[in-house]
């Protein structure tokens, strides 16, 4: 089973509403350009990642707090691999997302299409693609998720 992180934001030092963050954890270990690479980079231009796997509480309910952070988010971040291309735990949190009308902003880190049930989820939204120019999309994203936080 792939197990699913979710991430958060805040910008500056204002605590703003958070980003729920979805990736496969298989995809941290695999990918050279890696989401852990996008934290990284996010934290140097002043974003702050929360991760589920790291920031849920022992004992907490896990499934319960990734409710709960997206409920209370304006954007969640998709970064699309192959292996979040199979993850159910995606597609579920995806549903909750629009359905709590959260703005998904879908990012690829390889060029893979989505599966039918993330195509008809994905199909209305714009990518970011990560694969080619990096540092452009690293921009584009944090323009994008800054500009919603703030507005």
């Amino acid at each position: 089973m792939l197990r699913s992180h979710r991430l958060r934001f805040n910008v500056s030092i204002r605590r703003l509403p958070e980003i729920p963050r979805k990736y496969s954890s298989v995809t941290r270990r695999t990918t050279a350009k890696s989401p852990k690479r996008l934290f990284k980079h996010w934290n140097f231009r002043g974003l702050r990642c929360w991760i589920s796997s790291r920031d849920v509480a022992g004992g907490e309910n896990y499934q319960e707090a990734i409710v709960h952070a997206i409920r209370n988010a304006k954007i969640m971040l998709l970064v699309f691999t192959d292996n979040a291309n199979n993850s159910d735990e995606i597609k579920k949190e995806l549903v909750l997302a629009s359905r709590n009308k959260l703005t998904v902003i879908p990012v690829r880190i390889e060029d893979v299409l989505p599966n039918d049930a993330l195509d008809f989820e994905l199909a209305t939204r714009q990518w970011i693609n990560f694969f080619g120019d990096w540092e452009r999309a690293l921009d584009t994203l944090c323009k994008r998720a800054s500009g919603i936080l703030q507005g």
